[in-house]
């Protein structure tokens, strides 16, 4: 019997990353489940505690990529997927962003996502996958969305990259841009 594919997914407790998690496990996958909201990761492991394992963490930590890999590798022995869907949204204009606004948006959505990248390529073998979770603003832009859209556009621009330099060596790079869904940073949004 083959063994059963390992994913990583960040930002796993609600909304997209959530779904992605769920669906993954129940497609058979064994699935480590990344995100600071422990309430959330608690409540998707418990749906399966044999294939999901979870991992409390900010993944802006400069070690948060190395542990979740590790933890992939020791519980399941391989790494096949890399869904990097943490981030946060609801940013400002240009004019009205702060520097440190501009580096909360670009170490939870860009450098997190390079991070935990890099640590998966250290480990993973032809065949396998890694998908960024951009976003239709990262291809045309959001009203008041300056932070959100630049970080999301370079995801984007990072998967191109990452398709040149691995998928000649049978790592395949994949960036979807959803547009606006119901979870709770847009309902968040939206009041």
């Amino acid at each position: 019997m083959p063994q059963r594919h390992t994913v990583i997914v960040t930002g796993a407790a609600q909304g997209i990353g959530r779904a992605i998690a769920e669906r993954f496990a129940r497609d058979g996958f064994f699935v480590v489940a990344v995100d600071r909201n422990a309430d959330g990761l608690s409540s998707l492991a418990s749906q399966n505690r044999e294939q999901i394992e979870t991992l409390v963490l900010d993944v802006t930590a400069p070690d948060a990529s190395l542990r979740a890999v590790a933890l992939a590798m020791k519980r399941f022995g391989r790494l096949d997927y890399l869904v990097n869907n943490a981030g946060i949204g609801n940013a400002k204009p240009v004019a009205e962003t702060s520097d440190e606004e501009l580096e909360l948006f670009l170490s939870t959505n860009f450098s997190a996502a390079f991070r935990f990248t890099r640590a998966a390529l250290g480990v993973m073998a032809a065949g396998a996958g890694i998908v960024h979770i951009a976003s239709t603003f990262g291809l045309m832009g959001n009203p008041r969305g300056s932070s959100y859209a630049a970080t999301k556009a370079a995801l984007i621009g990072l998967t191109r990259q990452m398709a040149a330099d691995y998928g000649p060596k049978g790592i395949r790079a994949n960036a979807v841009a959803p547009g606006p869904i119901e979870t709770p940073m847009v309902q968040e949004r939206l009041e």
